[in-house]
């Protein structure tokens, strides 16, 4: 217990005072995220975090959507690779919706099905006048291709509104959306 003890402060750190950090295939499990969640919602200097192919499950995701929606600088956020279902995708959905940083989130690879990607698409619709999310992927989740299209469409016509927004406040230029399967 003692090296994992030292492990997790020492992860915990990384977060709390750099700017990229990348745990990936780090063994993290939902036990282990309340520490490294703290740190997240409490950084001011993290602006990318990967935490691919760890063994991260909804429970897990649930302390992740909570640190995302604390979060003011966060803007990629990779968790593809790990085992979120639809009550996991659901938590992360509500975090999008209070998130102003966030512009990319991977989820490839998890559990998330149809019902998880059906609430991140209400989430993505509702939160168009105070989120950022320009980039989600969620490929190989289960999820039936029409309902992907769909979230496509969604992901578009959301970037025309941050487009007509920008323009409405005199600025130029905006980064392109897109949702990959």
């Amino acid at each position: 217990m003692g090296a994992e003890s030292s492990r997790l402060r020492e992860q915990a750190a990384a977060v709390r005072s750099a700017a990229h950090v990348d745990l990936t295939l780090h063994l993290i499990t939902d036990d282990a995220l309340p520490c490294l969640c703290q740190a997240i919602a409490g950084s001011r200097t993290l602006t990318r975090l990967t935490l691919s192919r760890n063994l991260i499950r909804d429970s897990g995701a649930q302390y992740i959507a909570l640190a995302v929606a604390r979060s003011t600088t966060l803007q990629v956020l990779d968790l593809s690779w790990n085992a979120i279902g639809s009550p996991g995708a659901i938590a992360l959905a509500e975090a999008l919706t209070l998130n102003r940083s966030l512009r990319t989130l991977n989820l490839f690879g998890n559990r998330i099905g149809d019902d998880g990607a059906e609430v991140i698409e209400r989430a993505i619709e509702a939160s168009v006048s105070r989120s950022h999310l320009t980039s989600i992927d969620l490929g190989f989740n289960g999820i039936r291709s029409g309902l992907l299209d769909r979230l496509s469409k969604t992901m578009a016509q959301r970037q025309r509104r941050i487009r007509k927004r920008v323009e409405e406040a005199g600025a130029t230029r905006t980064r392109s959306s897109s949702v990959r399967a």
